[in-house]
């Protein structure tokens, strides 16, 4: 994008400069397409989670199903321009998904194979969450600049989320809808496939205004042998590093916490909610209040937070909820409650923790921040997922209650509040290092790209 003048702002919080309406604009609506895309598929699949027995089952094949599709993706990302690989990724996974529409609209009489394609689409959508998201901030991240991008990413963002929101809702809507009249909830994926094709038309706009983009092929002379060195330097700086290791740790207590809560909440819901449009049309309406405290908590709190408290009180935030909603649950083991604590932890998690977890790679160096956080954001976040769901059907297995399984939970998911003062501290030692230094010489190699 050219240089834009400073002098033009559309109203105080948001400040536009002149030939940046457009573009930001385009932006906004290809993060609302995406999400709220997403958030049609999300009461679905997890309305569909509850005719599988075992939720590790199904963490397993959303990991296994990364590791099959990242390395296609890199290549394509690798060879193409943005303006073609993009489109390609979204038509497949809106092929992928009518397909899905066909095998998942009659389970009356699919009783032995719908378990099974019910587990598939539950991986194939997580898959979809993680890829086309990563996809769309790189994407955005080549066409603004850093400037820019401090400016409008957290509108951007929130354009995402009013989409989540407005799908949220009107998925539990159109759920209840379909109920009440005996129409399949697989129907819900054509309206995620629309949602998804108005992301590529978003996408192809927003290329348009920043200027078309070369395609980048491989770098003459680099080896296999070259390339597993550079997979195994992210992995090599991770281990040496005390600082990622703890953004890794208190990422797996976040998770196990979620893996606790949706675990419960799924057998209860299969339990307390046996039709499965109903069970739609409940995720929906959990789906909608979670999106509603997002967008809130991401306009309204959660930059002035960081700046007046600080990374280790914002961070800990998210871990104070979960204590108190995970012994409030193990004391009244039921749906109303492990919805609410859902809610209470999703909702924090979206608002606060994840946008101040995007900030503390701002002090590491370049190898760090392209591949050992790769390391952590993709593989180690689905891996940690697979690994919190057997631990939840290995408590099943043994038949331990949920009241007893919650206040497991507490004593872990206090220790995120010690993981976030150590992050804390960490990242002040980089800083003081001069690891902030190193990362501003370096940052003029990427910041004018697009």
């Amino acid at each position: 994008m050219e240089e834009a003048s400073p002098r033009r702002r559309w109203f105080h919080p948001l400040e536009l400069r002149q030939g940046e309406a457009a573009p930001f604009a385009w932006a906004a609506a290809y993060c609302f397409c995406l999400m709220a895309s997403f958030n049609v598929l999300k009461p679905f699949r997890e309305a569909l989670g509850t005719a599988t027995k075992g939720i590790g089952w199904l963490w397993t094949g959303t990991f296994i199903g990364c590791v099959i599709v990242l390395p296609p993706f890199w290549m394509l990302v690798a060879r193409l321009p943005r303006q073609r690989f993009i489109p390609w990724v979204h038509h497949f996974f809106a092929v992928l998904f009518a397909i899905f529409f066909f095998l998942l609209r009659d389970e009356a009489n699919s009783p032995f194979s719908f378990p099974r394609t019910a587990g598939v689409f539950y991986a194939s959508v997580s898959v979809f969450n993680l890829l086309v998201l990563t996809q769309m901030w790189g994407f955005l991240a080549d066409v603004f600049r850093r400037e820019q991008g401090n400016r409008l990413f957290a509108w951007v963002a929130a354009g995402g989320t009013a989409g989540g929101v407005i799908a949220a809702w009107s998925s539990g809507l159109i759920a209840g809808w379909m109920a009440e009249h005996g129409w399949p909830p697989a129907d819900f994926l054509w309206l995620a496939i629309v949602l998804l094709e108005g992301a590529t038309v978003c996408a192809l706009r927003l290329s348009r205004h920043a200027g078309p983009a070369a395609a980048r092929p491989a770098q003459p002379g680099r080896t296999i042998g070259d390339q597993l060195h550079d997979v195994f330097e992210g992995v090599r700086l991770f281990a040496r590093s005390p600082y990622l290791r703890a953004i890794a740790g208190y990422m797996f207590v976040s998770l196990f916490t979620s893996a606790l809560l949706a675990s419960y909440q799924r057998e209860l819901l299969k339990v307390g909610i046996p039709d499965r449009a109903r069970q739609v049309e409940y995720s929906a309406n959990l789906n909608t209040i979670t999106q509603v405290i997002a967008l809130v908590g991401q306009l309204l709190i959660a930059a002035p937070l960081l700046k007046r408290a600080g990374v280790a009180v914002t961070l800990a935030i998210l871990h104070v909820v979960g204590v108190v909603v995970l012994a409030t649950f193990g004391l009244s083991p039921t749906l109303t409650m492990v919805s609410f604590a859902w809610v209470a932890v999703k909702g924090i998690d979206y608002a606060l923790a994840k946008p101040t977890r995007e900030t503390l790679f701002t002090v590491v160096s370049r190898a760090e921040k392209y591949q050992s956080k790769s390391l952590i954001d993709a593989g180690l976040y689905r891996f940690f997922d697979m690994v919190d769901a057997w631990i939840m059907d290995g408590f099943r297995y043994v038949n331990a209650s949920a009241t007893l399984v919650a206040f497991v939970g507490v004593p872990i998911s206090a220790a995120g509040v010690w993981m976030s003062r150590r992050i804390a501290r960490e990242q002040a030692g980089r800083l003081e290092a001069g690891a902030g230094a190193t990362a501003r010489v370096q940052a003029p190699e990427g910041e004018a790209v697009g």
